[in-house]
């Protein structure tokens, strides 16, 4: 899938980490915002009020995940990840929202070009794009609450797309088999109620 050659691998790595220390840095300066201090609170009856307390625990999250769907809407996936890493320093979030961007390029790259080579240029206009034309790129890709639910759904919707995307029986070139297929069930799912 990708154009390989020690300069490719140099240049790829450096691409990367570019990307992964600007993402980084820029989450590094944002603050909780918005929907962001909603879901520190465990779920219950409707939004948080006095008498709603902060997650405790990772034990909180499926209640809290069950209520909110029951409230408001069916991102379970994303909100139950979300609510995990809330309870962690920001930090953590930081470094793991910073590698799912950079996961994000060549995702988009290995759909568009069907598993066929890809270069280090390419993936720079794939971020370069991502960077300039995603909506409100603070809100949608650095936000905890916009980032799980825009950029680490889409690295899981793309994943998920992925086996089937470079599945083609005609050029037999094939990539799942029955097997693939049962372990995709869950993974689709997953996906499926990501967004």
């Amino acid at each position: 899938m990708f154009k390989s050659g020690v300069a490719t691998v140099v240049i790829r790595a450096l691409l990367y980490g570019a990307v992964f220390f600007l993402v980084f840095r820029l989450n590094q300066m944002t603050d909780f915002t918005a929907d962001d201090f909603i879901y520190h609170f465990h779920f219950q009856a409707g939004p948080p009020d006095e008498s709603t307390r902060l997650l405790a625990g990772v034990a909180d999250i499926p209640s809290s995940i069950v209520a909110h769907h029951n409230l408001q809407n069916g991102r379970s996936v994303a909100h139950a990840i979300l609510q995990f890493f809330f309870l962690f320093d920001k930090s953590v979030f930081n470094v793991v929202n910073a590698l799912m961007f950079v996961a994000l390029g060549p995702l988009v790259m290995a759909h568009i070009v069907r598993g066929r080579g890809f270069r280090p240029w390419q993936e720079g206009l794939v971020f370069l794009t991502l960077w300039l034309f995603i909506p409100y790129f603070g809100q949608a890709a650095l936000w905890m609450s916009g980032a799980v639910n825009y950029v680490w759904m889409s690295v899981l919707t793309l994943v998920t797309l992925l086996v089937y995307r470079l599945h083609d029986p005609h050029s037999g070139q094939k990539v799942a088999s029955p097997w693939w297929a049962l372990a995709m069930l869950p993974v689709g799912f997953a996906a499926g109620n990501a967004n």
